[in-house]
C-alpha cells in the first residue's frame, strides 16, 4: 500500500466525512419529503371528509328526520279527537312547510305539498261531513303517501349509507398503509393527522349506524301504532289481505273481530287527553297478551278501535274468546294519576269469511255493522254479522 502523506490524508478523511454527512442529508431529505406528501395526502383527504362526505350524511340524517316527522304527525292528525291536541299538532306541522332539509327538491317538495293536501282535506271535510266520513277518505289519501314517504327515505339512506361505508373503509385502509409504510415517530404531525383521519372514518361509520336505525325507525312507524306499540291500520289492513288470499284458497275459516272502547270521549272529557292515552295504552299492553295465540295480535285501527283476525276459528269458537275477553276488560284496573283506577268495557263485532265474500272490505262492513249493535244493544257485549242462531237446550 502506498504510503500517503499526512496532509492527504487528512483531506481524504474530510472527504468520507462530508460524503456520510451528505449521504445521510440526503436520505433524511427524502424520507422528510416522503413524510411531508403522506401528510399533505392525509390533509388532503380530512378535508374531503369535512367537505364533501360528512355534509352529505348529515344533509341525508336531516331529510330522514324530516320525512319522519311529516309521516308521524299527518298519521296521527287523522286519528286525533281532542280539539285543543289537534291544533297544537297542525301548528307544529306548519313548521315543515318552512323545512330547508324537505325543500332540497322538486320530489320532496310535491311529497310536503301532497302530505298537506291531505291534512287540508281532510280538516274542511270534518267540518262538514264529520270525522267518521273525513278520516275514511283521508285515510285511503294517506296510504299511498305514506309508501311513498317510506320509499324515499329507504332511498335516502341508502345511498349516502353506501357511500359512508365506503369512504370509511378507504380511509381507515389507507392510514393503516400508511402508519405501516413509514416509519413515522410519536410526536410527529403525521401521526396526529391520521388518528384524525381515522376519527373521521369513525365518525362516518357512527353515521351510517345511526342511518340504519333511522331506517328502521322509519319501518317501524309504517307499521306500528306510536302510542300502544299494537301493529297499526296499515299492518292491520295487509295482514288481512294475506289471510283473506289464504283462507280462499285452502278453504280456511277466518274470522274478524271489532273491538271499540265504551263511552270513550267521555273518558277523554272527565280525564283529558293523558288519561285517554293511558286507557289506549293498558288496553293494548292487555290486548297484546290475550291474542298472543291469535295469527296476528290485535292491531289498533284507529282512535279506540281495535281489530284481530283469526284464522283457523269458526265464528262459534271466536264468540267464545270474545265473551271471555270483554269479561276480562271489565274487570282491569287502569291507573290514573290523581284519581282512583278506572274501569273500562269494550263491545265487539264479529263477521266470518263466506264463500261469496269477494274481499276483505265485505268483511270490515259486517263487522261494523255487528259492532254498531253491540252499541246500541247495552255496550260491554259481543255482537255477530250475520246473528247466530239461539243455542239450543241442552
Amino acid at each position: 500500500m502506498p504510503y500517503l502523506p499526512e496532509s492527504r490524508r487528512k483531506i481524504s478523511l474530510l472527504t468520507l466525512s462530508a460524503l456520510l454527512v451528505l449521504t445521510v442529508w440526503v436520505a433524511g431529505g427524502v424520507a422528510l419529503w416522503i413524510t411531508l406528501q403522506q401528510q399533505a395526502l392525509i390533509e388532503a383527504e380530512a378535508q374531503h371528509i369535512q367537505d364533501v362526505s360528512s355534509a352529505k350524511v348529515f344533509e341525508a340524517t336531516r331529510i330522514i328526520r324530516s320525512i319522519e316527522r311529516l309521516a308521524r304527525e299527518c298519521d296521527a292528525i287523522l286519528w286525533i279527537e281532542d280539539q285543543a291536541e289537534l291544533r297544537r299538532r297542525l301548528q307544529s306541522l306548519q313548521t315543515l312547510q318552512a323545512d330547508a332539509a324537505l325543500q332540497g327538491d322538486s320530489d320532496l317538495r310535491e311529497l310536503v305539498a301532497r302530505g298537506f293536501l291531505v291534512i287540508d282535506g281532510y280538516m274542511t271535510q270534518r267540518e262538514g261531513r264529520g270525522a267518521a266520513k273525513a278520516r275514511a277518505e283521508a285515510v285511503q289519501a294517506w296510504q299511498p303517501l305514506m309508501q311513498d314517504l317510506i320509499n324515499r327515505s329507504e332511498a335516502e339512506g341508502a345511498a349516502v349509507s353506501d357511500l359512508a361505508t365506503r369512504e370509511a373503509d378507504r380511509i381507515l385502509s389507507s392510514t393503516e398503509r400508511a402508519r405501516e409504510g413509514h416509519e413515522i415517530g410519536v410526536e410527529n404531525e403525521a401521526v396526529m393527522e391520521l388518528q384524525t383521519l381515522q376519527d373521521a372514518a369513525v365518525a362516518l361509520g357512527s353515521a351510517h349506524k345511526s342511518l340504519d336505525s333511522l331506517s328502521k325507525q322509519m319501518e317501524r312507524l309504517a307499521h306500528t301504532d306510536a302510542l300502544t306499540g299494537l301493529p297499526n291500520r296499515r299492518s292491520f289492513q295487509a295482514h288481512c289481505q294475506q289471510s283473506f288470499a289464504y283462507a280462499k284458497r285452502y278453504g280456511t275459516p277466518l274470522t274478524l273481530l271489532l273491538l271499540d272502547i265504551d263511552h270513550f270521549k267521555r273518558i277523554n272529557d272527565q280525564y283529558g287527553h293523558e288519561g285517554g292515552d293511558l286507557v289506549l295504552k293498558a288496553l293494548g299492553d292487555f290486548l297484546q297478551h290475550a291474542a298472543r295465540a291469535s295469527d296476528q295480535p290485535a292491531s289498533r285501527i284507529g282512535g279506540e278501535e281495535f281489530g284481530i283476525v283469526l284464522l283457523h276459528s269458526p265464528m262459534p269458537q271466536v264468540v267464545g274468546f270474545s265473551d271471555r275477553l270483554c269479561a276480562s276488560v271489565a274487570k282491569l284496573l287502569i291507573p290514573i294519576p290523581g284519581v282512583n283506577d278506572l274501569q273500562v268495557s269494550v263491545s265487539i263485532g264479529i263477521t266470518e269469511l263466506t264463500a261469496d265474500d269477494a274481499d276483505m272490505d265485505t268483511l270490515m262492513r259486517r263487522a261494523d255493522v255487528a259492532l254498531y249493535r253491540a252499541k246500541e244493544r247495552g255496550r260491554n257485549r259481543v255482537e255477530c254479522e250475520p246473528e247466530l242462531p239461539p243455542a239450543l237446550p241442552v
